[in-house]
């Protein structure tokens, strides 16, 4: 009698095992997949950041070019 208990306590032990490790599979798939999508949107984010440095360059260095022109077509001072 006290093995047929014990087999049945292993059983039981032996499901709950298995249905753990099943909901681990399960939990490390979505860790896995949430991992994959931040690396994905981080890249993306990386890249918008890229196009945005370079659109603030190249608005910058037209601003010194205008300031320049504008600096150069100022009349020179009159001496009194």
């Amino acid at each position: 009698m006290a093995s047929l208990v014990s087999i049945h306590v292993l059983r039981k032990i032996r499901r709950e095992v298995m249905r753990k490790n099943a909901e681990a599979r399960v939990k490390t798939w979505k860790v896995q997949k949430l991992e994959a999508t931040v690396a994905q949107e981080q890249e993306v984010f990386q890249s918008k950041l890229a196009e945005q440095q370079r659109q603030i360059e190249a608005l910058t260095a037209g601003l010194q070019k205008v300031s320049a022109q504008l600096e150069m077509s100022r009349p020179a001072p009159h001496g009194a």
